[in-house]
C-alpha cells in the first residue's frame, strides 16, 4: 500500500509530528511505501527520511500516486486531496484548540478519526462532521521503544517535568519547592526549557514521578513512572487505577487539568504516591495503548477508504472546495480582526508605557530634587549641630568658671567668719548680696 501522510510541520518533536514519525516507521516495517508532505521540514523529516520515507515540501515532487492519504491539518489535507484527485483520505484530529486541526468537509475524506472524546466533540459540533463518519482511536505508545523499567521504590527519589512548554518560571519553582520539601530531585525535559530530548525512552526510566500530559504522560506511564497530569502552568490528578478509565478518553490531556500549579497542590499529589498502584497503572496502559494494535486499526481504516466507492459527482468536490475556501476566508478575516485588535492593544500598551515612562521620569526628577534638598538640609543640620556643640562647650566652660568662683567666695566667706572687725562685716554683706543676685 502507498500511503501519503500530511502534517503542518515536520520540524519539532511534538504531538502530531511524532505521530507521523511513528506511523511512517510502523508502515515501513510492515512493507508499505510511505510518503510525507509538509511545508515546514526539520528534525522529524530528517529522521523519517533517513529511515526510507519519501519526504517532500512540494507535492509536485511526488511522482507516485498514493493509494490513500493519512491526513493531518486542513491546509495540507486539502492540498493533497486536490493534487491527487482520485485518492481517498482518512482525516485525523489531534487537538481541540489549534486552528490547524479544523476538519475540512470533503467527499473523499471517508473517515474522520478523533484521538480522544474532546476531539470527537470538535469534529461533530464545530466542524459539522456527520456522526457516522467519525471514528475514535485513542492515542497509543510504541511499547517496543518505551520499555518497562524496574519496580518503583517505596519512596520517590527523582521527578521529571516532561513537557515542551515547561520553562523555569513560577510553576517550575512551585514544583521544585514541593519536591525539595520531600527530598525529591527534580529535572526538566522539553524544548522550551532548552533540554529537548530526541529519545525520551532512554531517560524516562530514570524517574519515579513524571509531571506531564497527553502523549508524554502515556509514555511515562508505559515505562513505569507514577504520573501527575500537568502542563500550561496547571495541574491535574495523580493517575491511579481509580481514575484511569475517566482520564483515558480525555487523552490524559488539558481537560484533566484542575487548578493552577501551587506548592500545596503539588505536595498533595506527591504524598499520594503509591508504587504498587503506579505499577498497576503501568500494566494497564501497556495493555490498552499498544501502538501495534492501533496501527492494525489504521490500516483497516485505510483499506476501508480505498474500498469505498467514489459515487459523488465532481461538482460535489467543487462545492466542497468552495466551502473550504470560504472557511479559509472567514479564518483569514478573523485573524485580521484579531491582528488589528492586538495592534490596537499593543498601541494602547505602548501609549500607557510612554505615559508611565514620562511619569517615571517626572518622579525621578522629583526624587533628585528631594535628594538635593535632603542633602542641603543635612548640611544645615550638621552646621547646626556644630554650632550646638560649640555653644554647649562655651556653657560648660562658663559653668566651670562659675564653680571655681563660687569655691573661692566660699573660702573667702569662711575666712571672714573668723574675723569681727568692720571690714569683715562689709565683706559678709557683699557676699550676701552676691548670692542673691548671682555673678554678673
Amino acid at each position: 500500500m502507498k500511503v501519503l501522510l500530511t502534517n503542518n510541520t515536520l520540524s519539532v518533536r511534538a504531538g502530531s509530528e511524532l505521530t507521523v514519525r511513528d506511523v511512517s516507521l510502523g508502515l515501513l516495517k510492515r512493507g508499505h511505501t510511505v510518503f510525507a508532505y509538509s511545508q515546514q521540514l526539520g528534525s522529524v523529516a530528517e529522521e523519517i527520511s533517513d529511515a526510507g520515507v519519501v519526504v517532500v515540501d512540494n507535492l509536485s515532487q511526488l511522482h507516485d500516486k498514493p493509494d490513500v492519504i493519512h491526513a493531518h491539518h486542513h491546509i495540507e489535507t486539502m492540498a493533497a486531496l486536490l493534487h491527487f484527485p482520485d485518492t481517498p483520505a482518512v482525516f485525523f484530529c489531534h487537538g481541540v484548540k489549534p486552528w490547524e486541526e479544523l476538519a475540512p468537509l470533503f467527499p473523499r475524506i471517508v473517515s474522520y478519526v478523533a484521538v480522544d472524546q474532546p476531539c470527537r466533540e470538535r469534529l461533530r459540533d464545530e466542524c459539522a462532521v456527520p456522526e457516522n463518519r467519525i471514528e475514535v482511536l485513542y492515542n497509543t505508545v510504541d511499547l517496543n521503544r518505551f520499555v518497562a523499567r524496574d519496580n518503583l521504590p517505596t519512596k520517590p527519589r527523582r521527578a521529571l517535568i516532561f513537557s515542551n512548554y515547561a520553562v523555569m518560571g513560577p510553576a517550575f519553582h512551585q514544583i521544585r519547592e514541593a519536591c525539595q520539601e520531600l527530598g525529591i530531585e527534580l529535572d526538566v525535559m522539553g524544548a522550551s526549557s532548552g533540554n529537548s530530548c530526541s529519545h525520551p525512552e532512554q531517560r524516562l526510566g530514570e524517574y519515579d514521578i513524571v509531571f506531564a500530559k497527553a502523549r508524554a504522560a502515556m509514555e511515562a506511564m508505559a515505562t513505569g513512572a507514577a504520573v501527575v497530569i500537568s502542563d500550561y502552568q496547571q495541574i491535574g490528578p495523580l493517575v491511579t487505577t481509580e481514575n484511569f478509565d475517566k482520564l483515558r478518553p480525555l487523552n490524559f490531556g488539558f481537560r484533566c487539568l484542575e487548578s493552577e500549579i501551587s506548592r500545596d497542590a503539588v505536595l498533595e499529589r506527591l504524598r499520594q504516591y503509591d508504587a504498587s498502584n503506579a505499577g498497576m497503572v503501568h500494566r494497564r496502559i501497556r495493555e490498552v495503548a499498544n501502538f501495534e494494535h492501533a496501527l492494525d486499526r489504521i490500516l483497516d481504516l485505510y483499506q476501508r477508504a480505498i474500498d469505498t466507492p467514489l459515487n459523488h459527482a465532481m461538482s460535489d468536490e467543487y462545492r466542497a472546495s468552495s466551502q473550504y475556501i470560504t472557511m479559509l476566508g472567514e479564518l483569514t478575516k478573523q485573524f485580521k480582526r484579531d491582528a488589528n485588535s492586538e495592534k490596537l492593544r499593543a498601541e494602547r500598551l505602548l501609549a500607557d508605557t510612554l505615559g508611565l515612562t514620562q511619569r517615571l521620569d517626572s518622579l525621578k526628577q522629583r526624587a533628585m530634587r528631594l535628594a538635593r534638598n535632603n542633602r542641603q538640609r543635612a548640611s544645615l543640620l550638621r552646621l547646626r549641630r556644630q554650632d550646638h556643640k560649640l555653644l554647649m562647650k562655651s556653657i560648660r566652660k562658663r559653668d566651670d568658671e562659675i564653680a571655681t568662683l563660687t569655691r573661692k567666695l566660699e573660702n573667702l566667706e569662711s575666712l571672714m567668719n573668723s574675723r569681727s572687725d568692720n571690714s569683715a562685716t562689709t565683706i559678709r554683706s557683699f557676699l550676701g548680696r552676691f548670692r542673691k543676685s548671682g555673678p554678673k
